[in-house]
């Protein structure tokens, strides 16, 4: 749970807010994407005991920033003048964010794990006093507005982040085509094919890290070490070809996959600060793609 410090009014700290991370929500589609913040305000009376004056707050404005730029200013949901210091218990408002597919990019372009945002909150309160007309019921009118400001830094973790993206519908068209081959390669190219199908999903699901470590599951049958008998002979027809230098394309393949296979093992056996933003996965998924692609052209020359 993050909080929200507000400023004070009439030099009394008299409203306290906080958002539950987990609980915000994605919805729009491609379009018109919107980011939702449900906040919890507690509004305590302004005053000593002796003499409280209550208020009421009569507009919401709100700044989302990430990464030091203001990417959408929000809007309330919330019925004004229902939010008052006279309820004891805390009061819900829904702050949206529309967004749009270019900042959603620009988020997960930079974003190496946790999506971590900074929102200013602006209240707008109408201070109430008494009134009473000839006799007539006492009522309650708004004598003076005061604005008061918030600050809040948010963290949204990777796991629920990831979990809602697509209700952005970010990432929704595929951008790497797969190496799909009908030739009978056996359970291991089946496999690995498998597990790269999987790290691209991830992939557009904006889990990067997985979809790293599914790339590096997916070399593995690629090893020079031979696991297979097919994948050996598959290996094997590399021998035949030769670069501009007269280099064997099986050394510059294999070198390809080591380089490759190491940078994403790193997941696996490293510190849990360590992270993979949108374009070093998706140049690692692409490399990975590649090497599959291009052992399918050799098995189709072949056949």
């Amino acid at each position: 749970m993050a909080g929200i410090r507000f400023n004070s009014i009439e030099n009394y700290s008299c409203i306290e807010g906080s958002i539950t991370e987990r609980n915000f929500y994605a919805k729009g589609g491609t379009l018109f994407p919107i980011l939702g913040l449900p906040i919890k305000l507690d509004l305590k009376p302004i005053g000593p005991k002796s003499e409280q004056r209550h208020y009421e707050i009569t507009g919401v404005k709100a700044e989302l920033i990430y990464e030091n730029d203001i990417i959408s200013f929000g809007h309330s949901n919330a019925q004004l003048g229902h939010i008052s210091s006279k309820r004891s218990h805390p009061q819900d408002i829904l702050i949206e964010f529309p967004l749009n597919q270019r900042i959603l990019a620009k988020i997960e372009e930079t974003r190496k794990g946790d999506a971590n945002f900074e929102i200013n909150i602006e209240l707008e309160t109408g201070i109430l006093y008494p009134l009473k007309v000839d006799g007539e019921k006492e009522i309650s009118v708004i004598g003076e507005r005061q604005t008061v400001t918030g600050t809040c830094r948010l963290c949204i973790a990777q796991s629920d982040w990831t979990k809602k993206i697509n209700d952005f519908s970010y990432g929704s068209i595929a951008i790497i085509e797969l190496p799909m081959e009908s030739i009978d390669l056996g359970e291991e190219y089946k496999t690995a094919v498998k597990r790269l199908e999987e790290a691209v999903e991830k992939f557009h699901k904006g889990d990067y890290e997985t979809a790293v470590a599914k790339c590096y599951n997916a070399l593995e049958p690629l090893k020079s070490s031979k696991k297979t008998q097919k994948i050996a002979e598959m290996l094997s027809e590399f021998d035949r070809y030769e670069d501009n230098n007269g280099e064997s394309v099986a050394k510059w393949f294999e070198e390809v996959r080591k380089k490759t296979s190491g940078i994403a093992n790193r997941v696996r056996h490293t510190d849990k600060n360590l992270h993979f933003d949108r374009k070093q996965a998706e140049g690692i998924i692409l490399v990975t793609t590649g090497l599959f692609r291009y052992l399918s052209s050799v098995l189709r020359e072949k056949e």
